[in-house]
């Protein structure tokens, strides 16, 4: 990948009781501050809003990046998602508010073509950006990719319900809320 990023997303995932990230969370971090160094972007998204434990994903993300020096100012915050989707919805209405054009979007390669689907459908420009993972059992693959298929499945009926709710949608309203706490 050659051609500049507004920003890359990080999606989220496990994080361990201490805080730290998993090891799948750290592979997808690491390939986005990659990412950062090489220029190639100048800001970066910690997406998802999932608690494990005391810890929230966004929250673990930031604070691995910014332990590597990754200036806090770089970093946007997406704390409402708790599924692809929605990380795709609420990165679409941080994009919108951000003017933020191509995103690139940083997650397993076994997962990036569902979250793909999901920021696609929700009309972000974006570039798929895998983090490699582990090789796996054959059987544990074939678990994965079904697991995917049906969750895409659902991730498309999520997306059509939004965009006939509008304004209306509660993925907006919760997402007003969010904004509006966080404003001085």
């Amino acid at each position: 990948m050659s051609e500049a990023l507004d920003a890359a997303v990080i999606l989220g995932c496990r994080v361990e009781t201490n805080g730290a990230p998993s090891c799948a969370l750290e592979r997808r971090a690491a390939r986005a501050l990659e990412l950062l160094r090489s220029g190639l972007t100048t800001r970066l998204v910690a997406s998802g809003g999932r608690a494990w434990g005391e810890h929230v994903e966004a929250d673990a993300i930031a604070r691995w990046l910014v332990e590597r020096g990754v200036s806090r100012e770089r970093i946007l915050l997406e704390r409402l998602s708790l599924t692809t989707v929605e990380n795709a919805m609420f990165v679409a209405e941080l994009a919108a508010r951000h003017r933020l054009g191509t995103i690139g979007v940083v997650t397993c390669d076994w997962h990036l073509p569902r979250a793909m689907a999901s920021f696609t459908d929700v009309g972000l420009s974006c570039v798929a950006i895998a983090a490699p993972s582990p090789e796996l059992p054959e059987k544990e693959r074939r678990r994965r990719a079904l697991r995917e298929w049906l969750s895409g499945r659902l991730d498309a009926k999520v997306v059509a319900r939004a965009a006939r709710g509008g304004a209306r949608h509660p993925f907006r309203r919760a997402f007003d809320q969010a904004s509006a706490r966080e404003k001085p």
